[in-house]
C-alpha cells in the first residue's frame, strides 16, 4: 500500500540513457520514505531511478519531496565550516549531525575533530564523535578488503564481537541490535507476512469484532457469519492502525515455520557464536541463541533488516527480488567460491561447504519461495532502541478477504 507510487515494472538498467549519470543519494518521496542507491535523475521522462542491489526502480518525479546527494552533502557542509566563526562549536555539531543523517560519516568526522580542536572537553562532541568512530569502523568492517578506520585515540575494547567479525566498539554502533523484539512486534511481524490462502490461528475479542462492523457499517451478524480467518484479514485491511494492532495471530506464518526450521539451524550453528554474530554485545548484525519464539523472530527480522554497501552497491542480507544476489547465501559459502565473500574472521571458512550443500539451497529455496512478496516494510521496528508500545503501523499492504 504504502509504495504504490513505485513503478510496478522494473525497468533494465542499460535501457537508460548513457548520458543520465547515477549518483550516490538518497530519494525521500512525499510519503517521508527515504531510498538509498545509486540515483539517476530523468528530467524528460519525469522520473528518477534509484539503483538498490543491482536492480533499478523507476519512480515519478512527482512522488519525489527531494533528493539528496552524498557529493553535494560533503562540499556543503565542507563549505558551511569555513563560514562558520573560528570559535562556533555549536554549529560545528550541527553540521556534524547534518553530515551523519546524509550518510557522510567521514565528513562528519572531519568536522567533530574540527570542533574538538576548539574545546577538548565538550561532552557532546566527545560523544557524537565516539558514535561517527564506530559507525566508521562498522562500515569498514563489513566491506572486504576495506582500510582500518584511522582514529585518533585508542580505546578501551570491552569483550565480544561487532558487525561480521570486527573490532569491537567502545560504544553500541548506530543501529546495532541491543534487544529482542517483544511480543507486540512479533504480533506486527506475523500480521505483515500474511499472505491471501494462508490458515493460521487468530484471536479476535467479541468487543472489536462489534466496533469493527460498526465500522464498516456491516451488521454484526452478517461479519460473525465470516471465518475467523476472513475476519482478521477484512480488519487487516480496512480497519483503523488501532484495531489491526489488536487482530492477534498465534500461529507462525509459513515463511516463519521454514525459517525456523530450515535455515536458522544453520545461522545459530555457524554465525551465532559468542565471539562472532552472538553474545550479549550489541552490533548492526547481532544473532540470538536462545532457540525461543523472541530469539527466532528477532534474528529473522534482523536479516531483513540488514544491509550493507559492497563492491559499489547496496546489498540485502535478504533480496527476495532477487534471491540469488542476498548476501546471506553469499557469507554462508567458503570465501573461495563466492563473488562476496564474508570479511575475514578468525576459524570461519563458510557455514556450508558449497552451493550443492543442502543447508544451502534450504536457505535459496526460503528467500525464493516462501518469502512474501513484495517485502514488508520492517522500519518501524527498531531493535536499537527500547520497545514502544506496539508497532506504529502495520507493516505491509494486508491481503485481500479471501
Amino acid at each position: 500500500m504504502r509504495q504504490r507510487w513505485i513503478l510496478a515494472a522494473v525497468v533494465v538498467f542499460c535501457a537508460f540513457s548513457s548520458s543520465l549519470l547515477a549518483r550516490q543519494g538518497t530519494v525521500i518521496t512525499k510519503e517521508n520514505a527515504a531510498y538509498d542507491g545509486d540515483v539517476t535523475e530523468d528530467q524528460a521522462a519525469g522520473t528518477v531511478t534509484v539503483l538498490m542491489h543491482g536492480v533499478p526502480y523507476s519512480i515519478k518525479l512527482a512522488n519525489v519531496q527531494s533528493i539528496v546527494y552524498v557529493d553535494e552533502v560533503d562540499s556543503d557542509v565542507r563549505q558551511k565550516l569555513q563560514q562558520l566563526p573560528a570559535d562556533d562549536v555549536k554549529g560545528r555539531l550541527a553540521l556534524a549531525q547534518y553530515a551523519l543523517e546524509h550518510h557522510a560519516t567521514a565528513t562528519a568526522r572531519d568536522v567533530l575533530l574540527n570542533a574538538q580542536k576548539i574545546q577538548p572537553d565538550n561532552a557532546d562532541v566527545r560523544d557524537l564523535l565516539e558514535r561517527v568512530k564506530s559507525q566508521l569502523r562498522a562500515e569498514a568492517s563489513a566491506t572486504p578488503g576495506a582500510a582500518p578506520v584511522a582514529v585518533t585515540q585508542p580505546t578501551t575494547q570491552p569483550a565480544g564481537g561487532s558487525v561480521f567479525g570486527g573490532p569491537p566498539a567502545a560504544a553500541a554502533p548506530a543501529g546495532a541490535v541491543t534487544r529482542e523484539v517483544t511480543a507486540d512486534e512479533i504480533n506486527f511481524i506475523r500480521q505483515a507476512e500474511l499472505r491471501d490462502g494462508d490458515s493460521f490461528r487468530v484471536r479476535i475479542d467479541p468487543d472489536l469484532r462489534r466496533r469493527f462492523s460498526d465500522y464498516i457499517n456491516m451488521s454484526p451478524a452478517e461479519f460473525n457469519k465470516l471465518s475467523p480467518m476472513q475476519q482478521a484479514f477484512m480488519i487487516l485491511d480496512k480497519g483503523k492502525p488501532a484495531m489491526r494492532r489488536q487482530v492477534k495471530i498465534l500461529s507462525d506464518p509459513p515463511e516463519i515455520t521454514s525459517f525456523r526450521r530450515d535455515v536458522e539451524r544453520t545461522l545459530i550453528a555457524g554465525c551465532a557464536a559468542s565471539k562472532c554474530h552472538g553474545g550479549s554485545m550489541p552490533a548492526a548484525f547481532r544473532l540470538f541463541a536462545g532457540g525461543n519464539e523472541a530469539a527466532a523472530y528477532s534474528n529473522f527480522l534482523v536479516l531483513q533488516q540488514y544491509s550493507a554497501h559492497l563492491q559499489g552497491r547496496q546489498i540485502f542480507m535478504i533480496d527476495r527480488q532477487s534471491p540469488e544476489q542476498s548476501l546471506l547465501l553469499s557469507y554462508m559459502l567458503p570465501s573461495a567460491i563466492t563473488d562476496v565473500p564474508h570479511p575475514e574472521a578468525k576459524g570461519y571458512h563458510g557455514a556450508v561447504r558449497n552451493r550443492a550443500d543442502l543447508r544451502y539451497a534450504q536457505a535459496m529455496a526460503w528467500i525464493r519461495d516462501d518469502l512474501k512478496q513484495p517485502a514488508p516494510d520492517y522500519s518501524v521496528i527498531d531493535l536499537s532502541q527500547p520497545p514502544t508500545t506496539q508497532p506504529a503501523e502495520t507493516a505491509g499492504a494486508a491481503p485481500a478477504n479471501p
